[in-house]
């Protein structure tokens, strides 16, 4: 890691972390560290960052408090006056933050593993890990020009043909996990009660979300915010040509 003598506000040491760590967003940072979304925000917005999250940034990174703190010194120090430093980073992060899987892969490149459900109309579920077996080499830069964290996407086939004709049957789409916002008009992979789906969302008055199928032979309809989870935003996908 560089050793940098920043002296800018906590505001960009925040940001440079999640930069050398590719934590996109403060949902990331909380996955990677323990330190709160609402903690992260509050940095970023007050640029100020308290001892206890200093701490925790600089326990759980194994970097020096006091650069985080007060922006002295260096970021990395040989050896530590924190009590429990298991090193930079930690393994519990490291494990966190590190790709999904370990490959002989270029640098510039890692592997996306593949979900074993399925997106579509008849349900199925999203597992906390991939298929190991079945993944696929992307470009570490493009993730991270689309705003992707590496170790938050996911890909999952689509079933059926209710998005048709944006998705068809046996597509390949790219999850990001960090992207639970709804933005009008976008493709996610959602949970209504059991049954997980890849539908557009629109937000309406009322709390109200419709769930939208491209396809016109399918219903659209509504559900309460309350009662829909957006697992994460459609950034990509792909398609066999046969």
């Amino acid at each position: 890691m560089t050793d940098l003598n920043l002296k800018e506000s906590a505001r960009d040491r925040i940001k440079f972390l999640m930069e050398i760590y590719e934590l996109a967003t403060p949902a990331a940072i909380e996955t990677a560290t323990g330190l709160s979304q609402h903690t992260v925000k509050s940095i970023l917005r007050r640029d100020s960052i308290g001892p206890k999250a200093a701490m925790q940034l600089s326990k759980t990174l194994g970097i020096s408090f006091r650069w985080i703190r007060y922006g002295e010194g260096v970021i990395e120090k040989p050896g530590s006056e924190i009590e429990g430093y298991i090193g930079h980073p930690s393994e519990e992060v490291a494990e966190k933050i590190r790709p999904p899987i370990a490959t002989d892969l270029p640098l510039n490149f890692i592997l996306i593993a593949k979900a074993k459900a399925t997106l579509g109309a008849g349900g199925g579920v999203i597992p906390e890990e991939g298929n190991r077996e079945e993944a696929y080499a992307f470009r570490r830069e493009w993730l991270k020009k689309i705003g992707c964290t590496v170790n938050r996407v996911i890909l999952v086939d689509v079933e059926g043909d209710s998005m048709a004709p944006t998705l068809f049957d046996g597509d390949t789409v790219l999850i990001d996990l960090n992207r639970a916002d709804l933005r009008e008009g976008r493709i996610y992979a959602i949970a209504v009660g059991d049954v997980v789906q890849i539908k557009r969302l629109q937000r309406l008055a009322g709390d109200r979300i419709r769930v939208i199928s491209d396809n016109s032979a399918y219903h659209s309809y509504e559900v309460s915010a309350h009662d829909i989870r957006i697992i994460g935003q459609m950034v990509w996908f792909g398609r066999t040509a046969v």
